[in-house]
């Protein structure tokens, strides 16, 4: 679904003329220590392995003498039924007005096709979620206890849609309808990380964290993972993810979602649940940074106190091009999908 934001999304010659696309080769900090968990090497000598650069792709927003700045938007161009879909962040865009996320979707057919948002924030955000957007029939009022570690979004106040009187009815937002009554429009069904601290800023100053969300048709359901700082990535996909580039199948470690934690989020679908499998179809990988627009131009009075104060919308404050907007970068060191084969373990 389009986000009315205040930007202007820009093809990748310009993007990178302007420097908000490139990507860097580094040396990344955590290799070493990753290395180390593999090896289960416990000692706190120096490594005498030599540093080895690794790419890292930067996603950034340019000012313009209009207003809206210039942005940019990855597509996919391979399309999805299932999946295992990770993203290793280093920095995400954080703060007033700023709108990123990495998510799948049909836009051409929303919602029909379903949505799955895998990383979004808005303004100051600070815990990791997963939101579902689906039409009619699909809800997660029967997923079992003990099965995730996270919690529902909540829905109250919501105006009623013949007399305007809010509702203040305390619900759970476990629907994945997107125009559910008693949901706000376009909430859809959203678990929350209940950790805190895994998402926007906080999740930048413990220099990032890694997210994973399995699309599993096969096993019935949606989960949803985010392991921040790194050291709490768990040991089979830290080896997944540090031998992803082997040309050997031989040499790859697979991820084995059973091997880690509980999910915080967790979607059953399929025909025996209350959300049928087919929601969700046809899907591409987008990763996106947005300004203002349908959800943190909303909500602009509520989340930036100080900032309202000053200006009288979201689009005024962007526009005024605020030191602030130097966090709205992405730094990614990489996104890695995995696909099923019939009762086979996920594949590269």
């Amino acid at each position: 679904m389009g986000s009315n934001g205040y930007i202007s999304y820009v093809k990748e010659e310009r993007a990178r003329a302007i420097a908000i696309a490139n990507i860097t080769h580094e040396v990344d900090q955590l290799d070493s220590l990753y290395r180390r968990r593999i090896l289960n090497d416990k000692s706190e000598e120096p490594t005498t392995e030599t540093p080895q650069t690794k790419p890292f792709l930067y996603l950034n927003t340019a000012a313009t003498e209009t207003g809206p700045r210039e942005s940019v938007r990855l597509e996919g161009k391979k399309r999805f039924n299932r999946g295992l879909f990770i993203i290793d962040i280093r920095h995400m865009p954080a703060g007033c007005g700023i709108w990123p996320a990495f998510w799948l979707t049909d836009e051409a057919n929303w919602p029909v096709n379903g949505e799955i948002d895998i990383v979004e924030g808005v303004n100051f955000q600070s815990e990791a979620k997963t939101a579902l957007h689906t039409t009619k029939g699909c809800n997660m009022y029967d997923v079992p206890e003990g099965t995730m570690t996270g919690i529902w979004d909540t829905a109250v106040g919501i105006p009623d849609r013949k007399t305007g009187i809010p509702d203040m009815t305390f619900r759970e937002a476990k629907n994945c309808y997107v125009y559910d009554p008693h949901q706000w429009i376009n909430q859809g069904c959203v678990a929350i990380d209940a950790d805190g601290d895994s998402l926007g800023a906080p999740l930048n100053e413990k220099g990032g964290g890694i997210f994973a969300l399995e699309w599993d048709p096969i096993y019935g359901h949606i989960r949803t993972w985010v392991f921040s700082p790194h050291t709490t990535v768990p040991e089979n996909l830290v080896a997944a993810i540090r031998t992803a580039g082997e040309e050997s199948d031989e040499g790859r470690v697979m991820p084995n979602p059973e091997e880690w934690p509980l999910p915080y989020g967790n979607f059953p679908i399929g025909d025996s649940t209350d959300c049928r499998g087919t929601k969700f179809r046809n899907m591409r990988l987008v990763l996106n940074t947005a300004l203002c627009g349908s959800v943190a131009g909303n909500r602009f009075f509520m989340d930036c106190k100080n900032e309202s104060k000053i200006f009288k919308t979201c689009n005024e404050y962007i526009k005024s091009q605020p030191e602030a907007l130097s966090e709205a970068y992405w730094k990614i060191r990489g996104v890695f999908v995995y696909q099923r084969q019939w009762q086979k373990a996920w594949l590269h």
